[in-house]
């Protein structure tokens, strides 16, 4: 009687792992595990193009399609229309203690556009950046600084003269100098005004080169 029943018990088993081997086997490749040699929980921060106005549906965002092209990267999309790091009359600017709870690894930061469109003076606008990556300094020290992408006004004064180059520099030094990668978001996106909704938001065309240029972009800074 307890031969028997270990057979019973023995057969259980075997039906269990075969079943479970199976499942691991048919499903898609990309609900199965990942290493986590290559598996990185990413968070960013940006304004209205990575939130993806403009785009035609979510599936042409450029988070959306980072996925496809890199199912490794989960990312947590901290990102919304009209976010700045030195705010405006009418938005407050981008809170980055926010941002640290969501414990991505790296933080990549994609500010600046609205910092220009809002005439944020250079000084003023130095010394918020300065506190926003400071503040991701605490918890993150994986930071990665990417400056705007080309916009069909670019070159152009805003109403404290400056450029958006000149927030551009300012960026790259701030980073530069705290140890941090820099990522020049100018080209990421082809200078054409076909790859644009309205000359500032990227259409479906413009966020996939911009999705496929910023997964090579952030390869360099990434151990896979």
């Amino acid at each position: 009687m307890l031969a028997k029943e270990k057979r019973r018990i023995a057969w259980m088993l075997a039906i269990v792992v075969v079943a479970a081997l199976a499942f691991l086997r048919l499903r898609p490749a990309h609900l199965n595990p990942v290493s986590t040699s290559t598996h990185y929980v990413m968070t960013f921060a940006g304004d209205d193009m990575m939130q993806g106005y403009g785009a035609s549906s979510a599936a042409h965002t450029v988070v959306n399609q980072l996925g496809e092209l890199r199912p490794n990267w989960w990312i947590r999309n901290y990102s919304v229309a009209g976010a700045s790091v030195s705010g405006s009359p009418q938005l407050p600017p981008m809170n980055a203690s926010n941002v640290v709870p969501l414990l991505g690894d790296p933080v990549v930061v994609f500010l600046g556009s609205n910092d220009w469109m809002f005439d944020t003076p250079i000084p003023v606008f130095r010394v918020d950046y300065i506190k926003f990556i400071h503040t991701l300094d605490y918890l993150h020290p994986h930071v990665i600084c990417v400056t705007p992408i080309w916009r069909t006004d670019d070159g152009k004064e805003n109403r404290a003269e400056y450029k958006l180059d000149d927030y551009r520099k300012e960026i790259a030094e701030i980073c530069t100098s705290d140890g941090h990668p820099v990522i020049d978001g100018s080209p990421l996106v082809p200078h054409d005004p076909g790859n644009y909704l309205d000359g500032i938001h990227p259409n479906d065309t413009g966020y996939a080169d911009y999705a496929r240029n910023l997964a090579q972009a952030l390869d360099k800074f990434l151990n896979r």
